[in-house]
């Protein structure tokens, strides 16, 4: 069986010389012998130099291969073939031709038999693949196997070298063409440039006694090709010769791939890209893209711009193409550059939102998440859309997107604009570590915005330190949030502050009608299961199911109220942990509420989640509210409940444990009416004086306080209050512990609240009156 290796065969012409002995002979015949071996050496020479110029074909062929190379032309000429390469260059594929009839031998004087010859070996250079991948210079000689051609350190020798063209191809020289030393008619062979020479032809025999004619020279052999097929359409495939000339089925060959003119085709889903017409983006999702001609890879990138109001950015893993822009023209050029060096441009004239002005009649339409990114983009980029509206139209998947939030970096004025989620829902919204912002969400900052109708689905925010973050706005000044849900939300940012649900800061902005359901939010500070703190405004109609934690004013709707006018029918039925050591607030709806001018109305707000501090305190806990400081501002708390427990790991003089507020400190005329806690409240220290069913500590410094129709069945306190209240200075009026269901005293209750718009039903569930 032969062996698989790259063959040049190097066809020695057999030379015979005849001896002849005598006492007398003539001379003229033996300088006709003598002449014609000189001729014979001469052709033989002209074959070494033959065979060395297809070695360097050979070598060609394998720096074609080892450097991805292709051919990009095929042309016939009087020798063979000239193969033209892409990235630049050409060799020659030369035919093998047959050899010339041999010359009839004269009849030799009679003589001793002589020994019969011995025949000539024709070497056989080729190259081989290696176990590291590489080619590799062989030698064989006569029928033995091919074996690696070594240098003086017995190494083998590569046929390209490390450097390409820096390695030293093989050598073949007659003996008459080194000299003295050498046998005029064998071939030689050296492997390092002429440095040595080893011997790779036989020698000839010598004739008999009796002269014979001599037979026809044999057919010349194929030096180096046997042939190429051009046929396949994606390669050259080159038959190299072998020690079988007359079957080519097993013949090594080397494949070289084509070269085919790179092209693009585009598509918008299944439907090609006319590119000679304007390409309206807003019914698609993205443009896809096909390569034709692919010469190995292929890479695709944006080459310039008109628009830079537009994020455009090539996918070359899915083939796709997105451009991110809310509206206006683009005029795109690509650049596609395959692996030969090749580049060809491709330009695509785009539009987004051509026939739509932002109107609330023509609204900017957002249907996919490249638009969404658009959004975000032209935001971050300093355009705040004031004023103009946008309506989602499907649902959009962000799942595998680093999604940089709309007007979330630093220094972006933020979005002022109107969007209208229509009820679609955005999914899988995530924020990594890395990912640093000043505003964390889908909407960053919002600026005097309206949104609303918009679900946030699953959304996940993994923060090391910032600050504002929020599952849909991370802040929000001045504006309205309507009908909006997050589901599941995600939060992991212990050193952070400012955190909620739906919303991780609010100034001077109005929420209503949205809620939190599912999920955990961790932080450091200021957090909230729908909004981390609020500054002024209203908070309406609004839920969270959601657990939180963190160190320091945490609350299981609202983390920090401050300046908040009117807090109405909400509720939250998650449970809150603080894990603070020192000056920290949690309750069961709001953590931390105060406000010295704004008069507030806290109503129809009811809190079930259990309230736990493992902190060393002081604490204030309240199954409520943990810590209600109005100083100045009057207030109204009115039908209000909470059901959770009250706990804490310890307990000292400064810590505020109630069912309802853990510390009320007020300065100010105060209502509190129809509002009941049924939670125990306890601490696992000693020290209980500040815990109470209703209020851990009361405290009065001015106006007038009064309180009706509340009640506790926790026994703790006096008429609910602990220890160190100052309870005489409010007007109690149907104010107790009971020992019976807090149902017993729903008439008391409504009585007590009876011109406000909620009442309590006969299961001591807050209804709508209106």
């Amino acid at each position: 069986m032969k062996r698989s290796f790259l063959c040049i065969r190097t066809a020695l012409i057999g030379i015979s010389l005849f001896a002849v002995s005598s006492c007398y002979y003539d001379d003229s015949e033996l300088r006709g012998r003598l002449d014609q071996v000189e001729g014979k050496v001469a052709e033989l020479e002209k074959w070494c130099t033959t065979v060395n110029q297809e070695i360097l074909s050979l070598k060609g062929l394998v720096e074609a291969l080892e450097n991805n190379d292709f051919v990009t032309g095929v042309t016939p000429s009087e020798e063979g073939y000239v193969i033209t390469f892409s990235k630049g260059g050409n060799i020659t594929i030369k035919n093998g031709k047959d050899g010339q009839d041999g010359e009839d031998g004269k009849d030799g004087e009679d003589g001793k038999d002589g020994k019969d010859g011995v025949n000539g070996v024709s070497p056989v250079i080729g190259v081989a693949k290696a176990a590291d991948g590489l080619y590799y210079w062989t030698v064989q000689t006569g029928t033995g196997a091919p074996a690696w051609m070594t240098d003086a350190n017995g190494d083998k020798i590569r046929t390209t070298g490390d450097e390409g063209d820096k390695a030293i191809s093989p050598t073949l020289k007659t003996g008459s063409e080194l000299g003295d030393g050498y046998k005029a008619d064998a071939v030689y062979l050296s492997v390092d440039g002429g440095g040595t020479w080893t011997k790779v032809s036989g020698d000839n025999g010598t004739n008999g006694t009796d002269g014979v004619d001599g037979t026809n020279g044999t057919d010349g052999k194929d030096a180096v090709f046997a042939g190429m097929d051009n046929s396949d359409p994606d390669y050259v495939v080159f038959i190299l010769s072998d020690n079988t000339p007359d079957d080519l089925t097993d013949n090594p060959t080397l494949r070289i791939p084509k070269y085919i003119a790179l092209g693009l085709d585009f598509f918008s889903g299944t439907t090609p890209i006319d590119l000679s017409r304007t390409i309206a983006m807003d019914e698609m999702d993205g443009i896809t893209y096909q390569i034709k001609g692919d010469a190995g890879k292929v890479r695709v990138s944006l080459f310039r711009q008109t628009n830079d109001g537009w994020l455009v950015t090539v996918d070359e893993t899915n083939r796709k193409i997105d451009a991110t822009a809310i509206t206006g023209k683009n005029d795109v050029t690509l650049m596609a550059t395959d692996n030969a060096g090749h580049s060809t441009f491709y330009l695509l004239s785009l539009t987004k939102n051509a026939e739509n002005d932002g109107t609330a009649a023509k609204p900017y339409r957002i249907r996919n998440k490249a638009d969404l990114m658009g959004l975000a983009y032209s935001v971050n980029r300093g355009d705040a859309y004031s004023g103009r509206h946008f309506r989602l139209e499907a649902d959009i998947d962000l799942n595998g997107t680093r999604w940089t939030p709309v007007g979330g970096e630093l220094g972006s004025a933020g979005f002022s604009g109107v969007l209208d989620g229509q009820g679609h829902t955005v999914s899988n919204l995530k924020i990594e570590k890395a990912d640093v912002f000043y505003y964390y969400g889908l909407v960053g900052y919002a600026v005097s915005a309206e949104i609303k109708n918009i679900r946030i689905e699953s959304p996940k925010f993994e923060v090391l330190q910032g600050e504002r973050i929020g599952g849909l706005i991370g802040g929000a000044q001045g504006s309205t949030v309507t009908g909006c849900q997050v589901t599941d939300i995600e939060v992991n940012g212990e050193n952070c502050g400012n955190i909620g649900g739906l919303i991780g800061v609010a100034e001077n902005s109005d929420i209503e009608s949205c809620t939190v359901l599912g999920g955990e939010i961790i932080g450091q500070s200021y957090v909230g299961g729908l909004i981390g703190d609020v500054n002024a405004g209203t908070v309406l109609h609004s839920r969270a199911a959601c657990a939180v934690a963190a160190e320091n004013v945490v609350g299981g709707l609202i983390g920090l109220a401050q300046q908040v006018g009117t807090i109405t029918d909400c509720s939250a039925t998650g449970n809150v942990i603080l894990t603070g050591v020192r000056g920290s607030y949690a309750g069961g709806l709001i953590g931390g509420n105060s406000s010295s001018f704004s008069a507030q109305t806290i109503m129809a707000c009811y809190a079930t989640g259990t309230v736990t501090s493992g902190g060393n305190g002081p604490v204030n806990l309240g199954g409520l509210i943990g810590r209600n400081d109005m100083n100045g501002a009057t207030q109204s708390i009115v039908l209000c409940y909470a059901t959770g427990d009250v706990s804490s790991a310890t307990h000292n003089r400064e810590n505020y444990l109630g069912g309802l507020i853990g510390a009320s400190r007020q300065q100010s005329t105060q209502s509190i009416l129809a509002c009941y806690a049924t939670g125990t409240v306890s601490t696992t220290g000693s020290y209980d004086k500040n815990v109470g069913g209703l209020f851990g500590e009361y405290e009065l410094y001015d106006g007038v306080a009064r309180m009706t129709g509340c009640y506790t069945t926790c026994n703790k306190g006096t008429y609910g209050f602990g220890t160190g209240s100052d309870e005489t200075r409010l007007t109690l009026t149907d104010v107790e512990i009971i020992a019976g269901p807090v149902t017993d005293k729903v008439s008391d209750m409504n009585r007590a609240a009876k011109r406000y718009p909620y009442q309590y039903d006969e299961n001591a569930k807050i209804i709508s009156m209106e």
